[in-house]
Parts: C-alpha cells; structure tokens; sequence
C-alpha cells in the first residue's frame, strides 16, 4: 500500500512510542490515521415502497467536495423564510432549500428572493409534493421507506447537498449579523477526516399577538447540527420521531464555545400553529423534555403569561423585516 506509506508511518510512531505521557496524544494520531486508511464507506439507496422512482433516495458513500451545503425543509413558511435566507446568504457554500407543498406564498418568495439576492447562484430550490407523516403516533404508524415518512423525507433533501458538509438549518431560524462571521469561520474549521459533528447553540424567542418579541429564558438549546456528509450519517425513523444515525466515534464541537450569548435564533409565532407537525394526539404530551418545555412557553406567550423570570422583551429591529418596515408577504 505505497501510497499510504506516510499513514503507516505515522500509526508505526503513535504505537511504538505510547508512555504514560503521551499516551493521549499518540491515540489521537493513530485514530486520524486509522480514519484516512478507512474505505470509502458504501453508498445507500432506497426505493420508496410507492414506487416513485423519481423520488427515490441515494446517497454517496462520501462527498469529496471542499464548502458547507445547509440544507432547509420547507412548508408554510412565508412570514419568516425571507429573513432567514437573508441571515445566511453568505454564510453557506450552498442552501439546498426544498418546499414541502406549501399553501401558502413561500414557493414564490423563494422563487423572486433567488431572482433578487442570489447573486452568486448558492440557493437550488427543489420541490418535495408529499405530505409527511406528522411526528408522534403518526409517523409511528407510517413505514420508513414511504415517500410520506419524515425520515425517507429527510433523506430525499439530504441527497441534493453536494458538498462535503451538511448543516441542517430550518425555515424559521434567524443568524444574528454579529454572527455570521464567527459561524461560517466555525464551519470552514470542522474537518471530515476527524469526523468532526458541529454543534450549534440555539435560542428559542417567540412574537405575541401584539408583535412583540420575548426570549424564554429556560430555552437555550445545543443540537447537533452540522456533519460530514456521506450514507453513513443519514436519517433513521425511532417511532415517534426521526433521528441522525451519529457514529460511535468523532468529535463533537460546539459554537459558540462560551456561551451565552446565542447567535442563532428560533422564531416561533404565536399567532400561527407552531405544531401543526405533530399527531394531534400528541400534542401537550410531548415525548421530550424539550418540546414540552416549548408547548408551555408558547401557550404562556400566547395567552400573556408574561413573567419576568421566564422570560425577556427584546428589540424587535434584530429582524431586517421589521427595521425596513415590511413583511415577508409584501417584499
């Protein structure tokens, strides 16, 4: 194997030379090593049982290709989309944006922010004309290799990002300005050959009737948000829910590395159906601390219930929307 001489060597020096004082560094040598001699994982292909070959999901052992692909799964989003894409523009290598049947005007914002703002041709819109299993009972009772699963739909979206690292980022999440530089440092940095995962810190802020916003002071969250992209870290059904199937080893790395504060924003709107995705069954009985945490600041917001321990006013200007006096829908 002459062309991985220099590997061997360096697995020959971290083996030959472990101490108990070095022992930590030589490990750490010897795994990257290990990861550049590992073949090149298989590829994944899965047909629907639909037998909608044009939907059919594959996915490339591994995507050689340098940048960051976010990826966005989309539906009813026009309230929000603009500013989102807005907020990352120039922080991603490319947004795989894909329209999940939307009723409302979010296909055609998305269509005219392209025709606008995307001067370097970074956004590719797909269309995606199932409806998804809602999360909870629903999705529990819908098999995994439907075009209707979330986890079958996942993965659809996953196979159009062409390059070497996936974000997941959603419709209704908003970068700071103060952030963007940091986040897209954050991501050039993580390296596939470590398996580095990217962890990111996530507020969550909700608008009242009167359109205000507050920050829930108890709803600071990390996830797992960036990855290397190959079939091997793709999307798996867990009853209620989907999952990222994460490998047993990696590193996970988290930005911002001290926190707070938190750059990334969740918009959630108190005049809409924030979990219109979830089994109506479900609902206020939610399978994780997190979203139950979610369902009681949103109806504390809803109906007013503002305390000053839960939660905090904020400038609503930190939305480009609002400081130009407009709306998603009239832009």
């Amino acid at each position: 194997m002459p062309e991985n001489r220099g590997v061997w060597s360096t697995v020959r020096r971290a083996v030959g030379g472990l101490t108990t004082e070095n022992t930590k560094s030589h490990a750490k040598n010897a795994l990257s090593a290990w990861q550049m001699l590992k073949p090149v994982p298989a590829s994944f292909k899965c047909r629907s049982r639909e037998g909608r070959s044009e939907y059919d999901v594959t996915l490339p052992g591994r995507v050689r290709g340098d940048g960051v692909s976010a990826m966005l799964r989309v539906r009813n989003e026009e309230s929000r989309i603009w500013d989102c894409l807005e907020s990352v523009l120039h922080v991603f290598d490319e947004i795989v944006v894909v329209d999940n049947a939307s009723t409302d005007s979010t296909d055609a914002l998305l269509k005219r922010f392209k025709e606008e703002r995307d001067d370097h041709d970074i956004i590719r819109r797909f269309s995606y004309p199932f409806e998804i299993a809602r999360l909870g009972r629903e999705n529990a009772r819908t098999a995994e290799d439907s075009v209707h699963s979330v986890s079958y739909y996942y993965n659809w979206c996953l196979s159009k990002c062409r390059l070497a690292y996936v974000c997941k980022w959603d419709g209704d999440m908003f970068l700071l300005q103060e952030g963007r530089e940091g986040l897209r440092a954050f991501l050039q940095q993580l390296s596939p050959w470590h398996l580095d995962l990217g962890v990111l810190w996530i507020q969550t802020t909700y608008r009242d009737r009167a359109g205000r916003w507050f920050l829930a002071r108890d709803e600071y969250n990390s996830e797992p948000m960036a990855w290397p992209n190959r079939a091997s870290l793709r999307f798996h059904k867990v009853d209620l829910y989907e999952t990222l199937g994460w490998p047993r080893y990696g590193r996970f790395r988290t930005w911002p590395p001290v926190h707070p504060p938190a750059f990334i924003y969740e918009l959630k709107d108190t005049s809409e159906d924030e979990f219109s995705h979830w089994s109506p069954e479900d609902r206020g009985s939610f399978p994780t601390e997190r979203k139950q945490r979610e369902w009681r600041n949103f109806e504390a917001v809803r109906t007013g219930a503002l305390s000053p321990d839960r939660f905090v006013e904020i400038d609503p200007t930190f939305l480009p929307s609002f400081r130009d006096g407009t709306t998603a829908t009239t832009k």
